[in-house]
């Protein structure tokens, strides 16, 4: 077999074509919810006093391949917090209020100076959501006054 059949075999797997619609959902995902994060942060600082930059960071994982995204960075003064992208998948459930557990699709970190929050995406029946977990593994439903919470802890 030749490098071009052997290639042809490969575009032709049904697992590589997952691969990539995993890959490309995940980046779709880090990106929405980088892009939501800095607009809460921005609305919040009429002041101007935070600095908000995203960095490209490269990830290689097994299961969807290589991929980047962005990691957004908040400064305040001599404090940095940096919001990163871990994972296109994760171990476990998020159990909701009934018991009811929704499966993990992707984790990002929010990483402060000896402190992080631990943030999941699960999708059930096509809605999109994400949970803060803290140091203590209690999960809370992310939204703009949790993240803003976060936020100020970190940076405090």
């Amino acid at each position: 077999m030749t490098l071009s059949e052997f290639l042809q075999e490969k575009a032709k797997d049904e697992s590589q074509r997952e691969r990539f619609r995993l890959r490309d959902e995940w980046v779709e995902a880090c990106k929405r919810m980088i892009g939501q994060f800095r607009l809460w942060l921005q609305n919040a600082d009429s002041l101007g006093v935070l600095e908000i930059w995203t960095e490209d960071f490269d990830h290689l994982e097994e299961r969807v391949g290589a991929y980047r995204v962005p990691d957004l960075v908040i400064r305040l003064g001599g404090t940095d917090l940096r919001v990163r992208p871990v994972s296109s998948s994760a171990v476990g459930k998020i159990l909701e209020g009934d018991g009811a557990g929704n499966r993990l699709r992707g984790r990002i970190d929010i990483i402060g100076v000896g402190r992080k929050y631990i943030l999941y995406r699960t999708v059930q029946e096509g809605e999109e959501r994400w949970y803060a977990l803290d140091m203590n593994y209690h999960s809370t439903l992310l939204d703009q006054t949790r993240f803003e919470a976060i936020v100020q802890e970190l940076l405090s």
